[in-house]
């Protein structure tokens, strides 16, 4: 009996499990039936559209990542057939087909793409010239090496095999320059544009960018030289000139697009851009006056919800020949994994757009910003810890233990979660923290805690108390904190928005505390939209109980929470976890296990003395054996479950973070654990590294341990 009391004490929150997604409204041709705002242009649905162009005669090219495919939609003179365009299938099994950009001299039209190459480590730029298809579109099987190296021979091969996965690419028939994004969204830090001349004299470029997504460029009329746009994840959008890929003329030109997940940009002649926006599920139009004051709208197009996630667009001739269209490649990421009949990936024609933007009412957003050259030191030290992050990753891989929770994010187990992003590394719940997390750390899974405010609005912070948060008051004067105002929960979001910073570990003075932008306070909508595809363990604290912000209550509360998950638009992994049995049975009975949730701490105990489901479900606890012994992980994992460990503090249960040694976790990993919660992400990722190591040793050549 003593020993359930104890596990009753210690048992704390948190989750783990697979993403389970809030149903968009289906995909419909009969919503656009009798409109002449959006008609669609494909003849089919596709899986995941992800790059368009046009050529010289207004045909449309646009490649599928998903179905490893390139497609054409060539304009017909004659409209006998009732439409357009007629699709055709250019090429297919051509693996991570991506960012389609195409060079309209018409004596060597080609279309350039980024693909990787059998044989190849790594992805090049294909240059394939359009006569491949003349005088008729046979589809070309490129999984055939044979066809393969027909089609795209070593001269029409950019990067040779050696870029890593590129996102957009960007052609630049001035310069002959191939200019290409690279996310790298396993190391947010890593991601860069380059630059790839068609001479194989000229030597290659590369400039360091966080996240870049979509790219394309234009001719500065002041200048003579090309400018380039590129979309950032969650970041302003930047313009990059383009002769010299320098870092220092990177200008910052529209911070409020990064509340979106920008993803394709398409430049006009004048310089003005339209942006396909992913969290928006709109198309953003971007107008640049001169001098440094920018603006933005929103095009009055009803693509919202019912199409999901536009992501590139061009613009040119409509179908009825009258003016200029704007085509866009539209999917809902969830289709991904629906039934092939269920897919919904369109091109859509929106006409008239030239008419449309003129009569948009421009508001002024911000003023350009040069930005800083990125410090050598700073990426010297990012390759660093990329290397590092990688090395760990790929021993893990060879235990072949694949975590059945994150099955979409195909990680391998043990897993690393960071625990309010790594309280004892870096400032707790922030930007800054998250970014540490995933970038320094290499952290899989992301874990933080949402608390209410005053007024109702859900903020990311572990709390309730601010003791470590510099507060500014309306007077602009700093404060600790308010002698009568102790808890987050007190406080409007007003109060604390943009006035709130955190301070870093075993901080001694509150007052000197940096007022960086990214060590702030953020609302969980906005984490989710600056923090896209990382995998998530989101706990709901106490203050879901309270009547807040005009809600009643514990279901009230809830429901709004649930409401902004639902709102979130990435395929990624999920788990909503709490340590209060109340709050997370008012939050499963409203969700019907569209979310997994972790175990409560009576359902624990229960599971301790019988074999209960554990779909949707997922145990997290505390280190001490008798909560998380080889016996109990092997039950979960019969169960088709996990088991995921806190070794920080856990009730009266002390923390294995604050003296790390090897010993202890080399002990809990030999129990086979999938997954250790820590405050110190990166000082254990590095124990656990150890511990790799030590097993591959053991393991006998040509077999398993």
């Amino acid at each position: 009996m003593n020993r359930m009391r104890i596990a009753m004490l210690c048992l704390l929150l948190t989750c783990a499990a697979s993403c389970c997604r809030s149903t968009l409204p289906a995909f419909d041709d009969s919503y656009h039936a009798g409109r002449d705002d959006v008609c669609v242009v494909s003849s089919q649905a596709h899986t995941w559209p992800e790059s368009i162009d046009v050529d010289s005669e207004g045909n449309l090219y646009f490649s599928d990542m998903c179905e490893k495919a390139l497609y054409r939609l060539a304009r017909l003179k004659e409209k006998d057939e009732g439409a357009a365009f007629r699709e055709e299938k250019l090429l297919k099994g051509l693996a991570h087909i991506s960012g389609v950009s195409i060079d309209r001299n018409k004596e060597k039209e080609a279309l350039y793409c980024g693909a990787k190459v059998p044989g190849d480590k790594g992805f090049s730029i294909l240059g394939l010239p359009l006569s491949l298809w003349e005088p008729e579109a046979v589809t070309i099987d490129m999984a055939d090496p044979k066809n393969f190296a027909e089609a795209a021979p070593p001269e029409r091969r950019y990067g040779q095999g050696k870029i890593e996965k590129p996102n957009g690419v960007a052609f630049d028939a001035a310069n002959n320059d191939i200019y290409y994004t690279v996310a790298n969204y396993l190391s947010f830090s890593g991601g860069h544009v380059g630059k790839i001349n068609l001479d194989p004299k000229v030597t290659t470029a590369q400039i360091p960018m966080t996240t870049p997504n979509g790219i394309d460029l234009y001719k500065d009329a002041q200048t003579n030289g090309s400018q380039l746009l590129v979309t950032r994840t969650g970041l302003p959008l930047l313009r990059q000139g383009g002769a010299s890929l320098d870092p220092m003329g990177k200008e910052t030109i529209l911070a409020g697009l990064s509340k979106y997940h920008p993803d394709g940009v398409y430049c006009m002649k004048n310089g003005d851009a339209l942006v396909a926006g992913f969290s928006s599920g709109n198309i953003l139009y971007l107008q640049r006056k001169k001098g440094s004051t920018v603006y933005y709208e929103a095009v009055p197009v009803p693509l919202c919800r019912s199409l999901g996630h536009p992501t590139d667009l061009v613009m040119a001739p409509s179908s009825t020949g009258t003016d200029q269209s704007l085509y866009v490649t539209s999917t809902n990421p969830w289709r991904l994994f629906l039934p092939k009949d269920q897919r919904g990936g369109r091109v859509l024609e929106i006409p008239h757009i030239e008419k449309r933007l003129a009569g948009i009412r421009r508001e002024p957003v911000g003023t350009v910003q040069k930005e800083q050259a990125p410090d050598p030191s700073m990426l010297a030290e990012a390759a660093e810890y990329r290397n590092a992050i990688g090395a760990f990753r790929d021993l893990r891989r060879k235990l072949e233990r694949k975590d059945p929770v994150f099955s979409r994010e195909g990680l391998y187990g043990p897993l690393l979660f960071a625990h309010r992003g790594g309280v004892m590394e870096t400032p707790e719940s922030t930007v800054r923290g998250f970014r540490y997390a995933l970038d320094v750390a290499g952290a899989d899974v992301l874990e933080l805690d949402v608390q209410i405010t005053r007024d109702g609005r859900f903020v990311v912070w572990h709390g309730p108390g601010l003791e470590n948060v510099l507060i500014e008051t309306e007077n602009s004067d700093t404060e600790k904190q308010p002698s009568q105002r102790l808890y987050i929960h007190e406080f409007d979001w007003r109060e604390l928005d943009g006035r709130a910073w955190v301070a870093d570990p075993g901080f001694t003075d509150l007052s000197a505390v940096p007022k960086e932008s990214d060590r702030q306070l953020l609302l969980l909508a906005d984490f989710l939209q600056r923090f896209p595809s990382a995998p998530l363990n989101i706990e709901m604290k106490q203050t879901f109980k309270k009547p807040l912000g005009g809600r009643k209550g514990l279901a009230e509360n809830v429901a709004a929470f649930r409401k902004i998950l639902m709102d979130d638009n990435s395929p990624r992994t999920m788990v909503v976890a709490s340590a209060d049995q109340e709050i997370l049975t008012a939050f499963r009975d409203i969700d019907k296990d569209r979310f997994p949730t972790n175990l409560s701490p009576w359902e624990q105990i229960k599971l301790k003395f019988s074999r209960p489901s554990l779909k949707h479900r997922v145990l997290e606890t505390s280190y001490a054996k008798f909560l998380s012994g080889s016996g109990m992980v092997e039950k979960v994992r019969g169960q088709q479950g996990a088991t995921y460990v806190f070794i920080t503090e856990f009730g009266p249960i002390g923390s294995l973070d604050r003296c790390l040694e090897d010993g202890p976790i080399f002990e809990i990993l030999d129990r086979g654990v999938d997954g250790i919660m820590t405050d110190r992400p990166r000082a254990v990722r590095e124990v656990m590294h150890r511990w790799l190591i030590e097993k591959e040793a053991r393991r006998p050549k040509g077999g398993a341990e």
